[in-house]
């Protein structure tokens, strides 16, 4: 009984280091663009991400700050009221028409 105890606090201590080396090391990245570029890394799809950065090959930096100054700006607008404004009125416009409700309200006396 005793073994079976000791034997199971030595496989959780095991997990619980295995699984700290795992995260520190799946943070790797995350801290690295943090020191790099000095914010945080934006959602990532693994997939894409590598099929687009292949895609992209190796650009300049004149040409990074472009890019990055941009998608400021976009990140910026897109956060704003008037662009889910512009969105929902986008929608709207575009919506399917079928049968509307009546505005008009008649009492019946």
């Amino acid at each position: 009984m005793l073994a079976s105890i000791l034997v199971a606090l030595q496989s959780f201590e095991t997990g619980f280091w295995l699984g700290q080396v795992g995260y520190r090391r799946r943070q790797r990245e995350k801290i690295r663009e943090r020191l790099v570029w000095g914010r945080q890394p934006a959602t990532a799809l693994p997939i894409i991400d590598e099929k687009l950065r292949q895609a992209a090959g190796v650009p300049t930096r004149t040409q990074t700050r472009v890019a990055n100054g941009i998608v400021a700006a976009v990140r910026w607008f897109a956060h704003t009221r008037a662009f889910e404004l512009v969105v929902l009125r986008a929608i709207r416009d575009r919506w399917p028409v079928g049968k509307q409700l009546r505005t008009e309200v008649k009492l019946c006396v």
